[in-house]
């Protein structure tokens, strides 16, 4: 079987697009993520890692891609309905190179999250999702060193009053 030149630089060509194209897909698409058969409701890729925030058969999950670990760590549950307007849940694996909390606010007054330590503090971004609810997250490379004082959640109307609030005060 005789094959022209320009048919042999075709094939060539074709195979090393095929290549190149699986070498982006796993470089890319994480085939190994935890909430595949769940409804992301929101994702963001972060300078060290990805964080996504779902839905689960279970309830509410948040999980963290580690770019350094090449893993992913998923929370526990949180509610996904909370009654008293809003849920939280964390990821505190002292493997991953950052902390996070995420949870879902069912309170519509609710405007800020704030979550703070004695020495810091950080307002949680917030993701409306629809008019019934929005998710929220806040990372920290670190937390306070020594014996550290509990972490505090409060969550917060426009106007800065407390309407809801978690942790040891």
């Amino acid at each position: 079987m005789k094959f022209s030149s320009k048919r042999i630089k075709l094939v060539i060509i074709v195979g090393t697009l095929f290549i190149i194209g699986i070498f982006i897909m796993n470089r890319y698409i994480r085939v190994d993520v935890p909430y595949e058969k769940s409804d992301i409701l929101y994702q963001e890729n972060l300078e060290k890692g990805n964080i996504v925030l779902y839905k689960s058969s279970t309830g509410f999950r948040h999980a963290f891609y580690s770019n350094e670990l090449k893993r992913w760590n998923v929370s526990l549950n949180a509610e996904m309905n909370p009654a008293e307007g809003v849920s939280w849940t964390m990821i505190n694996d002292t493997k991953t190179p950052m902390f996070t909390l995420a949870g879902i606010i069912s309170n519509s007054q609710v405007k800020s999250i704030l979550v703070k330590q004695k020495t810091i503090e950080k307002n949680a971004k917030i993701i409306k999702i629809d008019e019934e609810f929005s998710v929220w997250y806040v990372t920290f490379d670190v937390l306070e060193k020594g014996v550290p004082d509990p972490l505090k959640i409060e969550a917060m109307s426009d106007t800065g009053e407390i309407l809801w609030k978690d942790g040891v005060y």
